[in-house]
């Protein structure tokens, strides 16, 4: 493993993480106090992953024809000016409206399209093969533990600095992150071989003549295991955000920028432990075990959830949260080491791609039925929580076909 280029590139996310975090949390109780309408919370999901999803094919190859540290250095410098000079705007007199601050998180949700890919492809680059799964799981328990600490710290210094002063700390950590990773000494771009996918098939690399964005469609096309591990976790992340957008109404009288705080921010030390625990010799050795263990305490956190919006007791909610965030942190790191063991290097940022794709169109309109849902649905919680249970129960009969 190069110890320093991995270091660099887990500190880059990190820091990074850490800021968006603590913004986009901010950005969520400003909006929650400002108008107190689940749509409109909804409609930042919306705005902020849309567009992504739609630019990710585009990131994708671009990470594959460009060099993924000088993507990724790019793609944050970006972000941290334009963050930076929006926040020194609202600080000395800009006024924040709904519209600026949908307009901000449209903006980091592009960038967040470009990164991705490129970061995913990097990470079998600067580490051996042997030591990809622990190496996924050091980045996402780092990725996992800013999360935790900015969603925790986001509505405290929001209060304490005002929504002009999140920008500008989100922006610094974007520039932290671009000085970081403009030192990785990563190979400056993958081979250009072909490849031939599990049907058998042989084709160009990037520098072939297929449309690019068709490439890393073709290779999943013919490979069953990464078809059915993107499907694992695509249908994971679209059911959740119903459950998502829910806390902050769900909780009732309790309902306060703390056990907000605190209610999200276990579910994303969920996903922290959800991390470890795939690299442990609990593992099952094949990916429908993995997926089963996944999806079952996914089942088992939604049954809490109902359990603690049916009683009102707050409290209830965190171990509901730690639980759900164990079995999305699990289900990501099973199928992202399956795409990313089985893609060819060539195309591998463009596999990667497709995965943010669907699950990044699907999931905003998911967000935006949400809010809706939730307005119609304030009085019953409990229902909302049983069925998305339901649906992961026959998601999960589909994949163990």
């Amino acid at each position: 493993m190069n110890v320093v280029d991995f270091t660099l590139l887990v500190a880059a996310n990190t820091v990074s993480t850490a800021g968006s975090s603590v913004f986009l949390i901010a950005i969520l109780l400003w909006l929650r106090s400002a108008t107190d309408n689940a749509v409109v919370l909804g409609a930042l999901q919306f705005a902020a992953l849309l567009p992504a999803a739609l630019l990710a094919p585009v990131g994708g190859t671009l990470a594959d024809r460009l060099p993924r540290t000088v993507v990724l250095s790019v793609v944050d410098a970006a972000r941290g000016v334009l963050l930076v000079a929006a926040g020194v705007a609202l600080l000395v007199g800009l006024r924040a409206t709904v519209a600026f601050v949908l307009a901000s998180a449209v903006l980091v949700g592009l960038g967040s399209a470009l990164f991705q890919p490129a970061v995913l492809a990097l990470i079998p680059d600067v580490v051996p093969a042997g030591t990809l799964s622990r190496a996924n799981g050091i980045r996402a328990t780092a990725t996992q533990a800013a999360n935790v600490g900015g969603t925790a710290l986001g509505g405290v210094l929001a209060a304490l600095m005002g929504i002009g002063g999140i920008f500008v700390i989100n922006g610094a950590s974007f520039l932290i992150a671009a000085a970081l990773e403009a030192a990785i000494t990563a190979p400056d771009r993958p081979d250009s071989t072909d490849f031939t996918d599990s049907g058998g098939r042989t084709g160009p690399g990037v520098s072939g003549g297929f449309p690019d964005l068709l490439e890393g469609l073709r290779f999943l096309r013919n490979d069953g295991p990464s078809q059915r591990a993107l499907f694992a976790y695509a249908s994971l992340v679209i059911l959740l955000p119903p459950v998502v957008l829910a806390v902050p109404f769900a909780v009732g009288s309790a309902r306060s920028e703390v056990w907000v705080g605190a209610i999200l921010a276990t579910l994303l030390a969920g996903g922290v432990a959800g991390f470890l625990l795939h690299g442990t010799a609990l593992r099952p050795p094949a990916l429908r075990g993995e997926i089963a263990w996944g999806y079952g305490s996914m089942v088992a956190s939604l049954l809490l959830f109902t359990g603690a919006a049916a009683t009102g007791v707050a409290a209830l909610f965190l171990p509901a949260a730690l639980a759900g965030g164990a079995a999305v942190g699990w289900t990501y790191v099973a199928s992202v080491g399956l795409l990313q063991r089985r893609s060819p290097p060539e195309v591998r940022s463009r596999v990667l791609a497709v995965g943010e794709t669907v699950t990044g169109v699907v999931t905003p309109f998911m967000y935006l039925a949400a809010g809706f849902l939730l307005e119609a649905m304030r009085g019953a919680m409990p229902v909302l929580f049983l069925a998305t249970a339901v649906l992961l129960l026959i998601a999960l009969a589909l994949l163990l076909r």
